[in-house]
């Protein structure tokens, strides 16, 4: 997680009253994170080398196979793309994350309804913060 300056995009985001606390960003290395498919990536290889086998004989099934191949093979790059431009912000009101690859997504919590957080540290001091609420079941009667 890379510790930065509020951007301007987040002072548009705050309410009156709201001020950052914490601000910072996904790592983007080479993997980019966890989350990417690097399996469903390779996964497309065989799907485009089978499609365009299949589109001489069958059109629509061997495109699908290429349509579908060429979305695997993209998926890292769309994650990298994601992690890039993805901010996260702790105010002293809620938690902000704001996303801008095609449009720009803000989805914010209030810091009321957090009753959960959950330190992951690893060794270089890199690390995840999980936040969550406690659910309670209610068994209902009938």
């Amino acid at each position: 997680m890379e510790l930065i300056r509020a951007p301007d995009v987040v002072y548009w985001e705050l309410e009156r009253g709201e001020e950052p606390m914490w601000c910072g960003r996904p790592e983007v290395g080479p993997y980019v994170s966890a989350t990417t498919r690097w399996g469903r990536m390779l996964m497309g290889f065989p799907f485009v080398t089978v499609g365009s086998v299949l589109v001489p004989v069958t059109y629509p099934i061997g495109l699908l196979f290429v349509l579908t191949g060429c979305v695997m093979l993209a998926a890292p790059v769309w994650n990298w793309l994601k992690a890039r431009n993805t901010i996260y912000v702790v105010t002293n009101h809620r938690l902000i994350v704001i996303e801008h690859v095609l449009r720009q997504t803000v989805t914010s919590c209030p810091a009321k309804s957090i009753d959960l957080v959950e330190r992951r540290e690893r060794r270089n001091g890199t690390g995840s913060l999980v936040f969550g609420r406690t659910v309670t079941s209610v068994r209902r009667e009938d």
